[in-house]
């Protein structure tokens, strides 16, 4: 790894024989700190190495957010507007425009067939969930609305969808981002397009989990876990699809 730069955001293949990470912090975007003043400062980068043992790392090229598909084939990483990928098989070849406009992909899930991404667009104040279908031309849109969206994660089953919704944000009000607020925590049936609503809080009640895994995950096809703190203390709740407390 450049000791100059440091590494910053990383994934590691399935099946473990690659690690991506990149190098250059960022604040927002691709956007840079540069203390230093610099006309042409360090912009982020996206280096992959193998682990076995004396590998060197290869410069795959500028961008942030590295992450590899299920199936271990690609690395893909956002640049610019795009998403971009380069096919594990052919490392030493080029990279290459995945989806174009790509970029704007947010809390990427892929479907458990490989063949599709569902994903957040972030809207500024609101958001919608999409799912774009390898090759595909254009985006076929799951959720929408004027509320935030969050926390997208697949049934083991895939034939669910479980996500996090919060209140939009309005442009001409200042928010305190350091304050806990109102969620609910929805279901989409992929099949119908249906969603419900199986918990929702009248108080404060978005908190971050302390284990770095996602607010909400699937227990079995049949029960979701998520974090709450509208009791002022965050815990795991546990609820069923049939409803009910949580």
């Amino acid at each position: 790894v450049p000791a100059e730069t440091g590494p910053r955001g990383f994934a590691i293949s399935p099946d473990g024989r690659f690690v991506a990470f990149t190098t250059t912090d960022t604040f927002g975007g691709e956007d840079t700190y540069n203390p230093a003043g610099l006309i042409d400062p360090p912009k982020p980068t996206v280096w992959l190495m193998p682990t076995t043992a004396g590998a060197e790392p290869r410069k795959v090229g500028p961008g942030i957010a590295p992450e590899f598909s299920p199936d271990g084939q690609m690395l893909i990483w956002r640049h610019e507007k795009d998403l971009r990928k380069l096919n594990i098989s052919e490392q030493s070849g080029p990279d290459s425009v995945l989806v174009p406009g790509g970029a704007a992909f947010g809390d990427i899930v892929w479907t458990h067939d490989h063949k599709a991404m569902i994903f957040v667009s972030h809207r500024g104040g609101y958001d919608f969930i999409g799912r774009y279908s390898l090759g595909a031309d254009r985006v076929e849109w799951l959720v929408t609305g004027v509320e935030r969206l969050a926390a997208p994660v697949l049934s083991p089953d895939g034939t669910r969808l479980a996500y996090v919704r919060l209140n939009g944000r309005e442009h001409t009000k200042v928010y305190d981002f350091t304050q806990s607020e109102p969620m609910a925590v929805a279901v989409l049936d992929l099949a119908s397009g249906q969603s419900k609503t199986l918990w929702s809080s009248r108080d404060e009640a978005l908190g971050e989990p302390q284990d770095g895994d996602t607010t909400l995950r699937w227990s079995g096809d049949d029960r979701l876990v998520f974090s709450s703190e509208h009791d002022g203390f965050l815990r795991l709740y546990a609820i069923a699809l049939a409803g009910g407390e949580a």
